[in-house]
């Protein structure tokens, strides 16, 4: 399906406005014009939910905005940059805005980001990355030649990002070669690769196959919808579609079915990093963890920690601020230590107090779960009553259902205790994978991790055994 471009009509003064606020203010800039109160609205607010539609039997299509200026999470996830200089902006821009203004403005280049949480699993079919908002000044595709579209990774939006190498492997397309044109292209193996990675989007560059052509006057493709000093949800769209019915027919495993993405806060597939596959954007920072194959062989599919100073931290959320029930289901690569020290495997503890939120350790061969009364007193943790097999792969689940604490090893019961005291402490402390850092009684672990899982809520025990069946990887 093509999309026609429409016409965007612009007069002298407000192409001229255009060029001055294409970058936000830097070392050698000009400060951009105030956007309107709307648009500043527009660009602050959490994308639109991805809207879907049902195609032929088995099919989903669903059409995904790119986040805007700042996605609703916090970090900056899209923008512009040139070249030349440390100034960026979050309207998108991309091409030559080489002017008096802007000396060294050439090679403007866009980023986009688009989230993945609302699309099924499923074989992606067809992919198309497009845009309905765009005009031009000046000549940028008889000078700067086709407009084209980077696979590519970041966890922020910086100018470092200019001239990022896109990803080792990654693909591109021929967005547009004319203003005549529509501004589209296929993305399908972009998608596939970052869902195939445990990744919670999918990530672009835009921009011109020459920086600039040095004749002194812009040549740029400009993005908007409402005001262009801004980037709004929905200047670019996503259009997915899913062959959900083609993902059963190939064994898809059980705990990717959308009935276990209920109540999932948290969920670290560790496939070389620590993204947060649940769409809640509770993505972790690495040090140190080096990644290797899993259970399934799949390369980087499982994170190894050293024992030493390796650690993940995910920053505290609402979501993961647990008060009722929780379920926390990881794969561990067991390895015996060489003491019987508590070595945290993982935890949300507090500063404060040192307890414990909710979280694992490992006691010898056996794990100890921990969730922590919301009333108070002594910390409810459970032991183990069955041993950890070293040298394999163990399936581990601890569950809190507001009266029980239990523990389920390799699909068997491995103890529960009751608890009158009913909720869970709540705390703003992050959550830490590998080692507490608030405590340093607490051993870092040397062990390798894959497909941890946290719940707000407690699972079945028929869903506790889809998981272990579906095995790590």
């Amino acid at each position: 399906m093509k999309i026609t471009m429409p016409t965007v009509s612009l007069g002298a003064t407000s192409l001229a406005l255009l060029i001055v606020i294409a970058c936000s203010s830097g070392e050698g800039e000009t400060a951009p014009t105030a956007p309107s109160p709307q648009a500043n609205a527009l660009a602050s607010d959490a994308p639109p939910p991805a809207a879907s539609t049902a195609g032929s039997a088995g099919t989903v299509t669903v059409t995904v905005p790119n986040q805007g200026g700042r996605g609703g999470r916090g970090a900056i996830m899209e923008g512009h940059t040139p070249r030349g200089f440390r100034g960026s902006g979050t309207g998108l821009f991309v091409g030559d805005n080489l002017n008096p203004n802007f000396p060294e403005g050439d090679g403007v280049q866009a980023f986009l980001t688009f989230d993945l949480a609302d699309v099924p699993q499923g074989q992606v079919v067809a992919a198309v990355l497009r845009s309905n908002h765009a005009s031009t000044r000046g000549s940028p595709y008889r000078d700067l030649g086709p407009l084209t579209a980077e696979e590519i990774r970041y966890d922020a939006f910086s100018p470092d990002l200019w001239n990022l190498p896109p990803l080792a492997g990654g693909t591109g397309c021929l967005l547009a070669t004319s203003a005549a044109a529509g501004v589209e292209c296929g993305v399908r193996d972009a998608v596939q690769r970052s869902l195939d990675d445990g990744r919670s989007n999918v990530q672009f560059r835009i921009r011109f196959d020459r920086a600039g052509d040095g004749d002194g006057s812009p040549d740029l493709a400009m993005f908007f919808i409402t005001n262009s000093n801004t980037n709004e949800p929905g200047v670019f769209e996503l259009e997915i579609t899913v062959d959900s019915a083609d993902e059963l027919e190939r064994g898809a495993a059980p705990a990717d079915r959308p009935g276990l993405r209920n109540g999932l806060v948290a969920h670290y597939r560790f496939n070389g990093d620590a993204a947060d596959a649940s769409g809640n954007g509770n993505d972790g920072r690495v040090t140190g963890a080096q990644a290797v194959p899993d259970l399934a062989g799949g390369q980087n599919g499982a994170l190894a920690f050293d024992g030493i100073d390796d650690v993940i931290e995910v920053a505290h959320s609402d979501s993961l601020d647990l008060s009722r029930e929780v379920t926390m289901s990881f794969w561990l690569l067991y390895e015996r230590q060489p003491t019987q020290a508590f070595y945290t495997i993982f935890e949300k503890s507090d500063p404060g107090d040192g307890h414990a939120r909710y979280g694992f350790w490992l006691i010898g061969d056996q794990v100890e779960v921990c969730a922590d009364p919301s009333s108070g007193g002594a910390q409810r943790c459970l032991d183990s009553t069955l041993a950890l097999l070293p040298g394999t792969w163990n399936h581990v689940v601890g569950r809190y259902d507001g009266q029980r604490l239990d523990i389920t090893l390799n699909g068997e019961p491995a103890g529960q205790r009751s608890y009158q005291d009913a909720g869970i402490s709540r705390n703003n402390a992050p959550l830490f994978i590998g080692a507490d850092l608030f405590n340093p009684a607490l051993v870092y672990t040397k062990q390798t991790l894959d497909e941890l899982r946290i719940y707000n809520r407690a699972l079945t025990d028929e869903e506790i055994q889809e998981l272990f069946n579906a095995g790590p990887g």
